[in-house]
């Protein structure tokens, strides 16, 4: 089973913790790969960050999708050009204030839910 249906499967079965082995090697791969073409180590880091969150986010709006190929194809191609304007407008504003790449945030909800 491919590691992304895979993770649609733990989502139907309500798993709240997924790790994908595949996914984090590709994001690594990924990272090497843009290095390799010139760009440095934090800018090829912080890309894969974006990917990866945006990627985590729609992932489970996506596994409700699994079974319609009409509707999956139509999402993931919606999907690619978010992401594409994502890392075009990272691109172009390099020196914007705070860095939604490493934004801790939502941990720090997320701790503060947790303890009350």
């Amino acid at each position: 089973m491919g590691d992304r249906r895979h993770a649609y499967e733990l989502i139907r079965n309500s798993v709240d913790v997924i790790q994908r082995e595949t996914f984090s090697s590709a994001l690594d791969l990924g990272v090497e790969a843009l290095k390799l073409m010139g760009v440095r180590s934090y800018r090829a880091h912080r890309t894969a960050k974006i990917f990866k969150q945006h990627d985590e986010e729609v992932l489970r709006d996506v596994a409700a999708m699994e079974d319609d190929d009409t509707a999956l194809i139509a999402r993931s191609r919606q999907l690619a050009q978010d992401l594409e304007r994502i890392l075009q407008a990272d691109a172009e504003d390099r020196r914007a204030e705070g860095d939604r790449a490493w934004d801790i945030s939502n941990l720090r909800k997320e701790a503060v839910e947790k303890d009350a």
